[in-house]
């Protein structure tokens, strides 16, 4: 397969440059090896602002108790998550209509370089005059005794069941809105940070 363009990745940077590429004439690919859609609707942005209204609505609830609320209200995690699946499966799976829609052929496979024109997904071989790397970032593993028992951020969206307490390891923003989302939901959260500069 020939292209003009070959995408390898498939996040929300795709979709605005399948955008400025329309009427283009330009053959693309888009290769993604996990879900379309990149990080952001998969495992990211979309199903945290899904869970982040109940909690916002359960911590609003425990502030005003003896202020007019007598009972606050109860984040049950486990309907949360099964909700949030629901509402994310359709969304989801539009991912890589949509981009076809844009006009891109789509490709589920794992893109490995055989030269600087060429790249072979499934065991075929589909060459490009351009590549583009878009394939954003992973959690970066930590080099400890039993890092091999540690949740990252796409764990815990998957996580039907609260345990009582969580240590989240950093305190960047994804690292305290996971505490935030966590200790709304009844879990002792305890943050753990590197230096005072955070």
């Amino acid at each position: 397969m020939k292209f003009d363009y070959v995408v390898i990745g498939s996040g929300p940077s795709v979709y605005r440059f399948l955008l400025g590429m329309q009427n283009s004439g330009k053959k693309i690919a888009v290769v993604e090896k996990n879900r379309f859609g990149g990080i952001c609707p998969n495992e990211g942005c979309e199903p945290k602002i899904f869970l982040e209204g109940a909690a916002r609505a359960t911590l609003t609830s425990m502030r005003l108790q003896g202020k007019g609320i007598t009972q606050p209200a109860k984040l049950d995690w486990k309907e949360l998550i099964q909700q949030k699946n629901k509402a994310m499966a359709s969304f989801l799976n539009n991912m890589q209509s949509m981009y076809e829609g844009l006009g891109a052929t789509t490709i589920k496979g794992e893109a490995s370089f055989v030269d600087q024109h060429t790249i072979e997904v499934n065991n075929k071989k589909i060459t490009a005059d351009n590549f583009v790397i878009a394939t954003g970032k992973k959690p970066h593993p930590l080099n400890i005794p039993g890092h091999e028992y540690l949740l990252t951020s796409t764990n815990l969206f998957e996580l039907e069941d609260t345990p009582k307490n969580v240590a989240i390891i950093g305190s960047g923003y994804v690292g305290m809105e996971f505490a935030t989302l966590l200790s709304a939901a009844g879990v002792k959260v305890t943050v753990i940070v590197r230096s005072g500069n955070h």
